[in-house]
Formats: C-alpha cells, structure tokens, sequence
C-alpha cells in the first residue's frame, strides 16, 4: 500500500487486516497498519504478564494476560470513536481515530511482572526515577514507531514529518492521562479545553 502524494489515506481502511475471536467481544478487526504493531516483540511480550497479578493463585480462572486485555481496551476505543464520528459536528478525523485506537491497544506496554503488583513494589523502590507504567509505554511506543518498517506504514495515513508528529505526541498524551487544561486562546463562551499539546482541541459544550 502507497501513501498518496497528496495527503495521508483515510482510516480504517475498507477492510480489516486480520480478525480476532475474543470470548468477551466477539470479533475484533483489527485494522492496517496496527496489525503490524501487534506482532512486535514489544506487543508480543504482554502475553506473559497477567492481568490480575497473582490472583490467579487464589481464582485459578483469573489467568488472562495483558495482550488479551490491550486488544479488548483496543475494541472498545475503536467502536466508540467510531460512534462518535457519525456527529459530524465533532469534526473527529481518521487520523483521531487511529490515534485514540492505537493509544488504547499500547496503554500497558510498560507493565512489568504481574502488573499493578509490580508498579507498587518497583515505584516505591525507585522514587528518584519517577517510574509509571504509562511513562514506560510511551517510551515502548516510541521504539515501536521509530522502526522503519512501522513508522512507514503509520505515515501512510498520520502524515509525515511535523504532521506525523504531532499525531504520535496526542497519542502519547491520550496514555499519559494527562488532565485538559484551559485554552487561553479561546473564547469563554467556546468553553473550550485542549489537549496539552496544542493542535487537538476537544470542546465541550
């Protein structure tokens, strides 16, 4: 697939890449080019962390893992942007849907053993570093987009160069779960809040 000389093709595509059977969701499409993410060996490692720490040791069933849980979170924020686009009002693009999906299927790359178990023990263990697993995740995004094959496959429909930028960094902010903050530029009647980075205006009316 070639990116048009003009401008960036229109996500999702037609048709999905590759289907998944989930015994929650049913069906999962997962889309071009985040089927390529997934079969990093960044993505790949969340099969080997569970979910529920070790729950799992007191509910033998509670043995589900990150992976199982990233595409489900993945699912979910797809088809609700995808509901919200039909307000055309909201002027919400493919690019803010690719956006909020693919910072939903990598929201725990940066999980470590057992999860949440592990962000207790090791935070406290390392205050200086200021460690979270969503600061970890973007920089596990980060690694993931800056490989050639994957940067080019993103660029196809989040543009390149100070474009494709900007759109990684409202991905990283929708991980972060970083707070709005007031725009000063805006009038008071918009009522308006962006993101922290300025670009992607959310107004709430």
């Amino acid at each position: 697939m070639k990116m048009r000389e003009d401008r960036p093709e229109e996500w999702p595509p037609l048709v999905e890449k590759r289907q998944i059977q989930d015994m929650v969701h049913g069906p999962i499409s997962l889309f071009y080019p985040l089927d390529r993410v997934v079969d990093t060996r960044e993505f790949q490692r969340l099969r080997d962390l569970k979910q529920l720490g070790v729950t799992y040791l007191v509910y033998p069933c509670t043995t589900h893992s990150r992976f199982v849980h990233s595409l489900g979170t993945y699912w979910l924020a797809f088809k609700f942007v995808e509901l919200l686009k039909r307000d055309t009002s909201l002027n919400i693009t493919g690019q803010d849907h690719l956006c909020v999906s693919l910072a939903a299927l990598c929201h725990d790359l940066g999980h470590g053993p057992f999860s949440h178990l592990f962000d207790g023990a090791f935070r406290d263990a390392s205050r200086a570093s200021k460690y979270t697993h969503e600061s970890l995740s973007i920089r596990l995004l980060r690694r993931i987009v800056g490989e050639k094959e994957i940067r080019e496959t993103l660029e196809q429909y989040l543009g390149k160069g100070d474009e494709f930028e900007k759109n990684i960094t409202f991905t990283e902010e929708l991980i972060s779960s970083q707070k709005f903050v007031r725009a000063k530029h805006v009038t008071k009647k918009l009522k308006a809040v962006t993101w922290l980075y300025q670009g992607h205006l959310y107004l709430d009316s």
